[in-house]
């Protein structure tokens, strides 16, 4: 049985949304921090920081779940710095500004108007 990427990211949904639950908080709050820019590479690094992720083997692909196309952009693209993926190609997210996200001291996100 051969999964369309849609059918992967649904199961990447239902299996690791713990991990894509931490990975999109991280992407919102480094991109609070750079001007609404943030790379998968940049979510990856503060991730494995986690004691929680720090041992976990996950497939790659489980990050490409990251970014939801209604909230960011594709700006560029750039090498990934990962040693492992051999200088591919990376993109460059930016938050679409109706995303207006507050992190809160607790974790939480809150979106306000």
């Amino acid at each position: 049985m051969t999964l369309t990427k849609q059918g992967a990211l649904n199961l990447f949904e239902q299996y690791r949304a713990e991990l894509l639950d931490y990975s999109r908080w991280i992407a919102i709050k480094i991109a609070k921090e750079n001007d609404g820019y943030c790379t998968i590479d940049q979510v990856r690094e503060q991730i494995s920081q986690l004691p929680k992720f720090k041992t976990l083997t996950v497939d790659p692909r489980v990050f490409g779940a990251t970014f939801k196309k209604d909230m960011w952009e594709k700006v560029d693209t750039k090498s990934t710095k990962r040693p492992i993926a051999h200088g591919r190609y990376i993109t460059i997210w930016k938050l679409k500004p109706e995303y207006r996200f507050r992190v809160a001291e607790n974790g939480n996100l809150r979106m306000f108007e």
